[in-house]
């Protein structure tokens, strides 16, 4: 496009030394002819844009992550001419759209329509815009071109994707030790009852409750009433811009969701714990229906820039108060107390796996690896069936 306004600049000048010393109504006429081109190609823009019409849509604008849905847009000619030159711009990378070809150029008769049926892909959880985004509309010489916005665009609601693994490789590999306060495996019993289970010893039947109800209750030990897992995740918000805070925000909540699905599925009893702009919320989830519950909060957590920084901290002290058998915590960011508590924690027998969710590249965490503290860095790309 840039060498055919050199040629148009080079024949204006050409024309205008040509009236200048010859005249006659041949050289005027070459002269007005290329004065008056490059406005009639602005006026066909113009035109072009103020009448094409272009309609999209999608299937459903409440998604899941990576689940495609049904999307199609039309391009309508309206006019008695001939459009030229019509290419599409989506929106970021935020999506994917199968088979658009971002270069093709669309031309279109009079009253012709042109449509396009295809997937679309949405690729992290949240609340943005998708499909076209402009039209880029060129002249019929390719001299000048311009960026037509779209009025109305599609704006998705997309939900984050669960991911359930046969086994969870970052626990497997925790040592099994008897040492410690949150891996014994007997302890002294307590007062609270449960149903007796065959195979309870006789030992633990409490006779006095047994009487009561009439029916068998043996003593829960202090084992039992603890937690087993809990899942801690940090909701900070660490950029503005939504290219950059989707993606870190979308594999967070993945990680979360796929831990407590995968632990879920395997009856193991957790309980998940973030951070709000009200104070520290948990989750505690026991079968189906408590993981749904957990779901639907995920769903509508909003990550926030002025969360407290002291929250992962306020976290690992109460850990210390009712230590339990594993510890999940999605980050992503290390800071020193972190890295205390945590290793104070595993010292006393506390399994620890830190997810590192990181933009880009990684620093060599090996080295602070412990026996019971496993530090795993997650891109925010990467295949989650791989790596937890």
């Amino acid at each position: 496009m840039t060498v055919r306004k050199w040629v148009l600049l080079g024949a204006w000048m050409v024309s205008l030394i040509v009236i200048s010393f010859f005249g006659g109504k041949l050289s005027y006429g070459f002269f007005f002819a290329v004065t008056l081109l490059p406005l009639i190609c602005i006026l066909y823009l113009v035109a072009v844009t103020l009448c094409f019409r272009i309609y999209q849509n999608i299937e459903s604008k409440t998604v899941v992550a990576g689940q495609p849905v049904e999307y199609y847009f039309v391009l309508q000619n309206e006019m008695p001419f001939a459009f030229s030159g019509l290419q599409v711009r989506m929106f970021s990378d935020l999506f994917e759209v199968e088979d658009v070809p971002d270069s093709k150029e669309y031309e279109l008769l009079p009253g012709e329509n042109y449509r396009f049926d295809t997937k679309l892909f949405c690729k992290y959880r949240g609340e943005y815009e998708v499909g076209v985004k402009a039209v880029i509309v060129t002249d019929f010489l390719h001299l000048f071109r311009w960026k037509y916005t779209l009025p109305s665009t599609i704006k998705a609601t997309v939900s984050p994707r669960v991911v359930t693994l046969p086994e969870l490789q970052s626990m497997a590999s925790l040592p099994n030790s008897n040492s410690g306060r949150s891996l014994k495996g007997d302890s002294e019993p307590d007062v609270v009852v449960r149903e007796y289970i065959r195979g309870d010893s006789l030992k633990r039947v409490h006779w006095k409750a047994t009487a009561k109800t009439g029916e068998m209750k043996v003593r829960r030990t202090v084992d039992e009433e603890r937690q087993g897992v809990r899942i801690y995740f940090f909701g900070k918000r660490y950029r503005e811009e939504q290219e950059l805070y989707l993606p870190l925000e979308n594999r967070i909540l993945e990680i979360v969701l796929a831990v407590a699905s995968t632990l879920n599925q395997k009856s193991i009893p957790l309980r998940v714990d973030y951070g709000t702009e009200t104070g520290p919320v948990s989750v505690t989830v026991h079968d189906r229906s408590d993981f749904e519950e957990l779901y639907r909060r995920m769903d509508e957590y909003y990550f926030r820039s002025n969360l407290p920084e002291d929250g992962p901290t306020d976290f690992l002290k109460d850990c210390f108060t009712e230590p339990p058998k594993v510890i999940f915590m999605v980050l992503a960011e290390l800071t020193e107390s972190i890295l205390e508590g945590t290793e104070r924690l595993s010292e006393e027998g506390v399994g620890v796996v830190i997810y590192l969710v990181k933009q880009g590249g990684f620093t060599d965490v090996r080295g602070l690896n412990r026996e019971r503290r496993k530090i795993i860095p997650v891109g925010t790309e990467e295949n989650l069936e791989t790596i937890l």
